[in-house]
């Protein structure tokens, strides 16, 4: 990564998120590295419809209660650095029974 140099992280939604926001893709820019928390924080600004799971609760907003984030086919964690290229996945937790 160059200094100065600009990114753009491409997202695929799904449901529930994809219908929150009336589409089924993001794109975000960014300069520096990037974790999953600033992805999403990001995401929460560019579309207001998409939730703010960090707002009330920074120190551990319980993030797999909400959402799965898959980054190049791997389950991962809010910590996790996005790399120029990942490909990313948002996605409700499955349950059946």
């Amino acid at each position: 990564m160059r200094l100065g140099e600009i990114f753009v992280v491409n997202v695929q939604l799904f449901p529930p998120y994809s219908k929150k926001v009336a589409g089924e893709n993001a794109s975000v820019e960014y300069q520096e590295h990037m974790t999953v928390k600033d992805l999403l924080m990001a995401l929460s600004r560019l579309l207001p419809q998409f939730p703010n799971y960090f707002e009330n609760d920074t120190q551990n907003p319980e993030l797999y209660h909400y959402m799965v984030i898959i980054v190049n086919s791997q389950i991962v964690d809010e910590n996790y650095v996005i790399c120029d290229g990942d490909t990313i996945k948002i996605l409700s937790p499955l349950t059946g029974g």
